[in-house]
């Protein structure tokens, strides 16, 4: 099955998705938000953009090791957010923002967005049918042949931090669509538009400005690639580690205990008792899976909620502040401060805020 149709057949069965093909593209639309573009640019090579609001994301069943079997390759470039996924081989791996991956692993059964938010761009390479169609890329002096061999050095997945040079040309891309789609989007609503999914008449490709876009997204993936194959390393990421399945759960299952109610703080050493590990090994998990350490997480849950109370002004600041774990107004009121600039009042008075009866 060619790349194209291989996708087509993956996006159209995702769960959390609505699918629609257009001339140029085709794409799903998320449910909880935002949608996936994939543009069709060369035999053999297919661009993702994605700009997706969901804490996960469920993907259909595949084939087991089909990308293998297909020698089919991906790299994964997250603008923001962080995405993380258990792989048919069951490794747990992570992307985060301005980082890259280049793979040939699927997800088992979803990629969770622990950020709840995640943009990034994703190339899908067939590289048999790259090879097939050779010529293409005869000109630039680019071998997909030994793309594998460059840059997978026998391993499933590499994580890299991405080169200045690479990421401007990856940002080139993201922009362009983006442009693109907002400006659809605020030509179809008057200018007010808070999502794709607003618009059952929202066309990504018309017969207008779109003949530009696609081979400008063509142009710069010539380069990309130019790049990757002449001129730019990607050094693999020192500071990912490697983890279990049964070690990220132990993470989770801290997280939940820890985050169940923010106005009763829950000790590490309480955390770990619970789940019969020491709270270093508690400590350890943690970081690796969330990507800070656990003070850090729980300050940034107690915040984000303590901003949301706040919107409500029958709500006190000692109430607030008692609801996210905090005996003092004052050391609650610095904390806030500390994390918005801004103390909890001026955040209250400058933001949209209810009133109930």
């Amino acid at each position: 099955m060619k790349i194209v149709e291989k996708l087509k057949k993956e996006l159209c069965s995702l769960p959390d998705g609505s699918y629609r093909e257009e001339e140029k593209c085709f794409r799903s639309d998320i449910d909880s938000g935002g949608m996936i573009i994939m543009y069709p640019l060369f035999p053999g090579i297919v661009l993702s953009w994605i700009k997706i609001r969901p804490q996960e994301l469920k993907v259909p069943e595949q084939v087991e090791h089909s990308l293998v079997k297909n020698h089919i390759i991906k790299l994964n470039w997250c603008r923001s957010g962080r995405c993380e996924m258990i792989t048919e081989n069951n490794n747990f791996i992570y992307i985060k923002s301005n980082e890259i991956s280049i793979s040939t692993e699927q997800a088992r059964n979803k990629f969770r967005y622990p950020a709840k938010t995640y943009t990034g761009i994703e190339i899908f390479l067939s590289i048999d049918e790259i090879v097939e169609n050779g010529e293409t890329f005869i000109p630039y002096d680019i071998d997909f042949s030994n793309f594998e061999h460059r840059f997978m050095n026998g391993s499933d997945t590499q994580i890299s931090a991405v080169p200045e040079k690479v990421r401007n040309i990856l940002n080139s891309m993201y922009q362009s669509i983006e442009q693109k789609v907002e400006s659809k989007l605020s030509n179809l609503t008057g200018g007010s538009v808070t999502s794709p999914n607003e618009s059952d008449q929202f066309l990504i490709n018309g017969n207008d400005n779109n003949d530009v876009l696609v081979p400008r997204l063509r142009v710069l993936t010539v380069e990309l690639f130019f790049l990757l194959m002449h001129d730019v390393l990607l050094k693999e990421t020192a500071t990912h580690p490697h983890l279990l399945p049964k070690q990220v759960k132990v993470a989770r299952m801290a997280e939940e205990i820890l985050t169940l109610d923010l106005s009763k703080p829950v000790s590490i050493s309480t955390a770990a008792a619970q789940l019969g590990i020491s709270a270093t090994t508690l400590k350890r998990f943690f970081y690796n899976v969330y990507d800070m350490n656990v003070s850090e997480y729980m300050k940034k849950k107690r915040m984000e909620k303590a901003s949301e109370l706040l919107k409500d002004r029958s709500v006190s600041v000692a109430s607030i502040a008692s609801a996210v774990g905090y005996s003092s107004t004052g050391h609650f009121s610095k904390a806030f401060r500390e994390y918005y600039g801004e103390t909890p009042l001026n955040y209250r008075n400058f933001r949209k805020v209810t009133i109930k009866d």
